[in-house]
């Protein structure tokens, strides 16, 4: 069974209402050997990473969408993967709001983690989510992401730039609890990644203060693909075709799709393209198509 974990909450909360409503009443529609397991995303929090969320966070809306996600049957993993956390952010009370709303759905959500710190801290005053090391930790060997799989982590995400790493990804002893980031729009290798996640951190931090919002810096990537036709073209990129061959064969069972706030348009192209039956992606693709026009 191919287990895909879908992106965003907020700028594409929406499209994703949209395609869950579908995939509950029209299942015909979607590979019949996959199904929808997480949603990924961050309110706008001090603890956020890998993409920048801007504002402040609405905590009744939050939880109005952690409820309507959990009460579909959709788990969310938290991208609470900020690298730059110190001990006075973990007490961020708005992180901590939406930590405890969260925890007692009857769904066992996730959070996503790259510092140890706040990891740690988790671990203590949540203990009924579920972890998950982020794809932002940079694991590029076998050693490495089998030492990880050793620790209580319920997924571990690779590197994708190590997504057709053969010799490597044979020597995994767990190939269950990994997960492959499938279609990131990044270069392959790019040399900004870590600069870009640090800067993302740092902007998160700006965020936190209402003082400094107005002056957080920009930051683009100057390596990163547009669109679902462009990045295809990537080393590291996987089809559905190739993760049925190759992967599923091997043991791997967990995908995620990139596109946290992003464009809708490419987002909702990715769904049709990883998630839906050929026959039916056109008519999907437009029936969805005519909603977000109306919306």
């Amino acid at each position: 069974m191919l287990r895909f974990h879908i992106p965003d909450f907020q700028k594409n909360y929406n499209l994703n209402m949209w395609l869950l409503d579908y995939y509950q009443v029209l299942r015909k529609r979607f590979l019949d050997d996959m199904i929808i397991e997480f949603i990924y995303d961050s309110f706008p929090l001090i603890w956020n990473g890998g993409r920048f969320v801007r504002g402040r966070t609405d905590l009744a809306a939050a939880e109005r969408t952690i409820r309507s996600l959990n009460e579909r049957g959709l788990r969310i993993a938290f991208t609470f993967t900020n690298s730059l956390l110190t001990e006075e952010h973990l007490k961020d009370p708005d992180a901590n709001r939406v930590m405890q709303m969260g925890a007692d759905t009857g769904v066992r959500n996730c959070v996503i983690v790259n510092s140890p710190l706040l990891e740690e801290y988790i671990r203590r005053e949540y203990p009924g989510y579920g972890i998950i090391l982020s794809t932002t930790r940079q694991l590029r060997t076998a050693e490495e992401i089998n030492e990880a799989l050793q620790k209580d982590y319920e997924l571990v995400v690779l590197d994708y730039n190590m997504n057709h790493a053969w010799e490597m990804l044979n020597a995994i002893q767990d190939k269950a609890r990994c997960e492959f980031l499938v279609n990131a729009c990044c270069a392959d290798d790019c040399p900004d990644r870590g600069a870009h996640y640090r800067a993302i951190s740092r902007q998160q931090i700006m965020n936190a203060d209402p003082s400094m919002r107005d002056s957080i810096p920009e930051y683009r990537c100057r390596q990163g693909r547009s669109d679902y036709f462009s990045f295809r073209y990537n080393r590291n990129f996987m089809g559905i075709d190739e993760i049925r061959k190759k992967y599923e064969p091997l043991g791997f069972s967990h995908f995620k799709l990139e596109g946290r706030g992003g464009n809708r348009i490419h987002l909702l192209e990715q769904y049709m393209q990883y998630l839906v039956k050929p026959e039916y992606r056109d008519q999907m693709r437009y029936e969805l198509l005519q909603l977000l026009s109306n919306s």
